[in-house]
């Protein structure tokens, strides 16, 4: 019978171990997915302001392309020159 306890000791005692660098495990997995699912809800609020006032997009579109089309400009006029 002692020998049956001591095996039960020993094999408690390595699912003890075992079972704790699985919950170390679990945890950098779980903060992972946190950061992941937090861009993911950043991403999620961007498009939900977009969806509700969608001129502050086109805004912010005529705005760069405005800057982009008068760089070029200025470019091609340098090469000219």
């Amino acid at each position: 019978m002692s020998g049956k306890l001591d095996e039960l000791v020993r094999r408690r005692e390595i699912l003890l171990v075992r079972s704790g660098g699985q919950r170390e495990r679990l945890a950098e997995s779980s903060e992972r997915l946190a950061r992941s699912l937090r861009w993911a809800h950043i991403a999620k609020g961007i498009v939900q302001k977009i969806k509700d006032n969608p001129a502050a997009l086109l805004g912010a579109t005529a705005f760069i392309g405005g800057s982009l089309f008068r760089a070029f400009r200025a470019r091609r006029a340098r090469r000219r020159a």
